[in-house]
């Protein structure tokens, strides 16, 4: 029987190995896959580039980041890996995907992929200057295209 590999080490041309945070520390890479069966589904194709890529920062957060069960420990709802926090700093600061002044394109990019069914809004974190928290969704694999 063959070991199974616990932990993957990336190809040379996957990875430079880490990044550099805002901080200016190193991080380890995490990686942000999607699966076939997704990538050809009418919801994902449904979505602009720059919608997918920020469905790629969504996914970006399910390895190796701070999730919002370690946050709130006492709430049972909130301990599913299923959940992420998301903002509007982390994808126009560390990712780079939106210049200043285009928050408004974020939400509504954010709500384009809540709408594919993509990922869910669990909290919103506007009333309290706080994380929103999103869970990742399986609405996609029933969604037809509107119209």
């Amino acid at each position: 029987m063959a070991k199974r590999r616990t932990n993957y080490e990336p190809e040379p041309h996957e990875s430079a190995g880490g990044y550099l945070g805002r901080s200016g520390a190193v991080h380890k890479d995490t990686s942000a896959s999607i699966f076939e069966s997704m990538y050809r589904s009418p919801a994902y194709r449904g979505l602009t580039a720059r919608q997918r890529d920020l469905f790629m920062c969504c996914k970006l957060q399910r390895y190796g980041k701070r999730k919002p069960g370690r946050d709130y420990r006492e709430i049972e709802e909130l301990q599913s890996e299923a959940l992420f926090y998301l903002s509007w700093a982390m994808v126009s600061k560390d990712y780079g995907l939106y210049p200043e002044g285009s928050k408004k394109n974020f939400y509504s990019d954010m709500k384009a992929l809540a709408e594919h069914g993509l990922i869910e809004l669990v909290s919103s974190g506007s009333s309290r200057r706080t994380k929103s928290i999103y869970r990742y969704s399986t609405r996609w694999k029933d969604w037809t295209q509107p119209g």
